[in-house]
């Protein structure tokens, strides 16, 4: 299991900062108050979500040709942001250098940090986020990243001594017990992880990532009752959310509710259309159920996404086989049996 980190948001205000200051210094071929505008625009579009339109107004800024080194520092900033929310890993990582070569501040390694993280670079963001509290050992932020990271890297000790230094100072903190949740959960201690998150949900009720944590571990504590609740309280909260739809699918599953399984795990891939895993879940829920057709298909699909060229091969040579037969496989047994064989 892996949990998320928050949006950072510390590090636009000084993104904000920078660039007016440095605005001041631009060359004066560009006009200050088209560049204004831009720029204000740009921080609209990011702080309402629009990160396509942020990549597409920082393209345009760049195309004034803006000389300033601490604006075009900025600008890189703000792009590399945009494209880490996209989940643009290369981009976010490109631009993020750039950045740096012109100008950095500590708000830069942390994004960086941020960056290795979501590429499991874990060594190398645990380096960038050092040097970042290095640079500003004030910021608590920094601090909760250092934990989530030492907890990918199975320190956790050091997890928990970053974790217990912030709630010192912030003890209402609910994204730090959250974290502190999510590292007893890595430590297999359950009653402690939940008794962490339950205080962060008393602290802030309607966050679905809490309810959701609280809903994985009794699920993983086998209480599947209250995994159910929790889960169902999370969708209630954030319904754009695939994988809560399929987590409550496989516990509904679990639970032998197929039908209700079925209707999450078909949310979840109008949700997440690309993500392999969903597929191979329904296609084996359909089997069980008797769906062999949409079992099939759900096979199929799976084949499609998944890239490798041997699977891709054997199904469809399993599909061919099938197919001038599929009338007659409909009422056998025998089609269960070649897809259960297959699937296996």
């Amino acid at each position: 299991m892996s949990f998320s980190k928050k949006p950072i948001t510390v590090m636009f205000f000084m993104v904000i900062f920078c660039w007016c200051v440095s605005a001041e210094n631009v060359n004066a071929q560009i006009n200050n108050d088209v560049q204004a505008s831009i720029h204000n625009y740009a921080f609209q579009q990011f702080t309402a979500g629009n990160y396509e339109r942020v990549i597409e107004i920082v393209d345009a800024a760049f195309n004034f040709g803006i000389t300033d080194k601490y604006l075009r520092a900025d600008a890189y900033y703000l792009r590399s942001a945009a494209h880490l929310y996209l989940k643009n890993y290369d981009e976010a990582f490109n631009d993020i250098i750039r950045s740096m070569e012109l100008h950095y501040w500590a708000n830069s390694f942390d994004l960086l940090s941020i960056i290795y993280h979501k590429t499991r670079r874990y060594k190398d963001a645990l380096l960038a986020i050092n040097r970042a509290i290095e640079l500003n050992d004030q910021n608590l932020e920094f601090f909760r990243t250092r934990a989530i990271i030492y907890n990918d890297l199975r320190e956790f000790e050091n997890a928990l001594n970053d974790i217990n230094y912030v709630l010192s100072i912030e003890p209402q903190s609910a994204e730090t017990l959250s974290i502190k949740s999510s590292v007893y959960i890595f430590m297999n201690e359950l009653q402690e992880a939940l008794d962490y998150i339950n205080k962060a949900i008393s602290i802030e009720p309607e966050d679905a990532s809490f309810w959701a944590r609280r809903g994985i571990i009794y699920y993983d504590m086998g209480n599947l009752d209250e995994a159910l609740i929790a889960y169902s309280k999370a969708i209630d909260l954030d319904t754009s959310r695939y994988d809560l739809y399929e987590m409550r699918g496989l516990i509904f599953k679990k639970l032998g509710r197929n039908a209700d399984a079925l209707n999450d795990f078909n949310m979840a891939i109008r949700l997440a259309p690309n993500v392999l895993r969903l597929y191979e879940y329904r296609g084996r829920l359909h089997l069980e159920m008797g769906n062999y057709m949409e079992s099939l298909n759900d096979l199929v699909e799976y084949a499609r996404l998944t890239g490798d060229e041997e699977v891709q091969r054997e199904v469809q040579r399993f599909q061919g086989e099938l197919m001038p037969d599929i009338e007659a496989y409909m009422d056998l047994k025998q089609f269960a049996e070649l897809l259960e064989r297959f699937l296996k």
